[in-house]
């Protein structure tokens, strides 16, 4: 049985019952993948031989940046383990891509940002990166604009709360019934957001293209 922690920084699949690992509860497995702690990396290989830990939360150490030591030291590791690599960044998601870096091929984009997905090779390795969140319903989106309802009032996207209270009661009808055309043209809402087998294409096609095939070349399909 998978279990995925709360925080999301790893992903398990015990190997027997008797695992330390629960099988009936989502696990909390932290600090292992703090990239300021020097043993990180050790403990990483520790969890991925023990418990048989597939994936890894990355955020940036505490200089803000990717480009740092620590990050490379437990890229690399989860590199020579081959386990995915999920990396979590602070950004702010009014920002886009303006420059493509070497070894990069655009995806996907829309209307709203040249590149929404691309594919990035470097140093041997290949990732696929989304600029938007392709697992976000609009139910899901209007819970998050709830969460920073003051925050985007005090930035003008919403005059008061009434407007975001009605904003988001819009994107929940929309979600329950996706041909309401009107509440759709207000707000520019087409297909790319409606259409959920859209919506999560780079998904699929990463699973397709990327995690299927490697799969198969470790023996693991």
């Amino acid at each position: 049985m998978r279990t995925i922690s709360p925080s999301n920084s790893v992903i398990c699949r015990p190997r027997s019952s008797n695992s330390t690992v629960s099988t009936s509860a989502p696990t909390l497995i932290a600090g292992f993948s703090d990239p300021d702690d020097t043993t990180s990396p050790r403990a990483l290989e520790r969890l991925v031989r023990e418990s048989n830990v597939r994936g890894l939360r990355s955020y940036s150490a505490k200089s803000d940046r990717f480009d740092d030591p620590g990050v490379d030291a437990l890229w690399a590791a989860a590199e020579r383990l081959g386990i995915v690599l999920n990396v979590r960044t602070n950004l702010d998601k009014a920002d886009e891509v303006e420059t493509l870096a070497p070894g990069t091929t655009v995806l996907a984009s829309n209307a709203h940002s040249d590149v929404q997905a691309a594919e990035i090779r470097h140093d041997g390795g290949v990732a696929w990166a989304v600029q938007y969140h392709p697992e976000f319903s609009l139910a899901d989106i209007a819970v998050i604009i709830r969460r920073y309802g003051s925050q985007l009032i005090r930035e003008g996207f919403f005059a008061d709360i009434a407007a975001r209270e009605a904003y988001t009661a819009d994107l929940e009808m929309l979600q329950h019934a996706p041909g309401l055309t009107p509440i759709a043209w207000r707000y520019g809402i087409d297909n790319t957001i409606l259409d959920a087998r859209v919506r999560t294409a780079e998904i699929a096609n990463w699973i397709t293209h990327q995690v299927l095939p490697t799969r198969a070349r470790r023996g693991r399909g």
